[in-house]
């Protein structure tokens, strides 16, 4: 099942994508946002930070922890 939510060829993977996306798109354009990489592998990178949190018991056996998932993203869109 985590091998098809975050598969690249997978439509769950790339709707989040999309939808984030085109949500960076728009609080740019909005003057709210000043992204430093292009929306898209923007996106891509913070789909995929959160999915490494959340899915993180799967991964390293350690428990999900989305607080901190929030946090690097801040960081990363600072």
């Amino acid at each position: 099942a985590l091998r098809l939510l975050t598969s690249n060829q997978g439509v769950q993977h790339q709707r989040l994508i999309d939808r984030l996306r085109r949500l960076l798109e728009a609080a740019a354009a909005a003057g709210e946002l000043n992204l430093r990489l292009e929306a898209a592998d923007m996106a891509f990178v913070l789909v995929r930070l959160g999915e490494s949190f959340i899915w993180r018991e799967f991964i390293t056996g350690e428990e999900p922890d989305a607080v901190k998932a929030v946090q690097v993203a801040r960081v990363l869109l600072a």
